[in-house]
């Protein structure tokens, strides 16, 4: 099994037309809107307290949010 890591562009993808608020509103506001824009930018990352509930709220799994490490490295 590869290392992954979390892929701001994927995440974006995931949200698919949702606004960065109904997200965060969809997840109880357990992270607030301006933490999701940071993960897309590649800013910051979710903490694992976030992951689940983001791969809830998105309603998909870790790897359509994440990148092989090798593969990320070579961007």
């Amino acid at each position: 099994m590869e290392f992954r890591v979390i892929d701001g562009n994927k995440i974006k993808k995931q949200r698919g037309g949702r606004s960065l608020r109904e997200v965060s509103a969809a997840a109880n506001n357990k992270f607030s809107y301006s933490a999701i824009y940071q993960w897309e930018k590649g800013e910051a990352t979710p903490t694992d307290k976030h992951v689940p509930i983001l791969l809830e709220v998105l309603g998909c799994g870790f790897e359509d949010i994440s990148t092989p490490a090798s593969a990320a490295l070579k961007k």
